[in-house]
């Protein structure tokens, strides 16, 4: 019974750190495609104790042609928040209006973290009072077509998230191209500060969505790689190269 016990706690303590500690959105209103990428000192192994098969699950919304988004920070795992965002992207909702939405129904909602970008370019980040620092979000844009949302808590430093948007905005290739290299310019400034072994992060993923849908996903974890980040430019090299 007291190990039953323990587990509980132990998994309530998770359930209320971020779920993520970076993440990156981008688009390109062009061609349609849009990429999210993330990664966290969660250990993979954490995820489906709350119903979840991986960050992914628990964290991004995907609505082809329309737009993407992240509900990180504390979980929510009733799924509610990554719903609503569903249903008012589909809806072709404004970004800044479906934070209103999100304020007005989760009474937990300064524990949450959120990005949202659609297709057009318009977005909205958003840290919550009770995220741990660093916390923060920046948007913009690298060209006239594509756009980028980005947003971090519990970071190492600022850098971990101004740096990443220096690296997508320089760099050069696809847009999944540029979303690595910001990926891996958080990993540089020390990404997620909860790995307690020289880590920047346990989990780490992207996700390359194409207009009409059709998915590319890679992911790396610490149940199969060592460092997650460089398991992960391995991995997309290799497919998409």
């Amino acid at each position: 019974m007291k190990r039953s016990l323990s587990v509980i706690v132990l998994v309530f303590a998770l359930v209320s750190e971020a779920s993520a500690t970076w993440s990156i959105l981008a688009v390109d209103s062009a061609s349609g495609q849009m990429v999210i990428a993330s990664a966290t000192c969660l250990q993979q192994s954490v995820f489906p104790r709350i119903g979840a098969r991986d960050l992914r699950d628990v964290q991004a919304v995907v609505v082809p042609g329309k737009g993407i988004a992240v509900c990180q920070a504390a979980i929510d795992t009733t799924r509610r928040n990554q719903q609503t965002v569903r249903t008012e992207l589909e809806r072709g909702t404004d970004p800044a209006r479906i934070l209103e939405v999100l304020k007005l129904q989760d009474t937990a909602v300064e524990s949450r973290q959120f990005g949202i970008l659609d297709l057009q370019g318009k977005s909205i980040g958003f840290s919550g009072k009770g995220n741990l620092a660093n916390a923060l979000s920046e948007s913009g844009k690298a060209e006239s077509t594509i756009f980028y949302q980005m947003q971090g808590n519990i970071l190492a430093n600022n850098e971990v998230i101004h740096d990443a948007a220096r690296s997508f905005v320089r760099a050069s290739g696809t847009l999944a191209d540029r979303v690595m290299a910001a990926m891996e310019a958080a990993d540089r400034n020390g990404g997620d500060r909860r790995c307690t072994d020289a880590r920047t992060a346990y989990v780490a993923y992207i996700l390359i969505i194409d207009k009409s849908g059709k998915e590319t996903y890679i992911t790396a974890t610490d149940e199969d790689s060592r460092n997650p980040i460089p398991a992960l430019r391995l991995r997309y090299n290799a497919l998409t190269k």
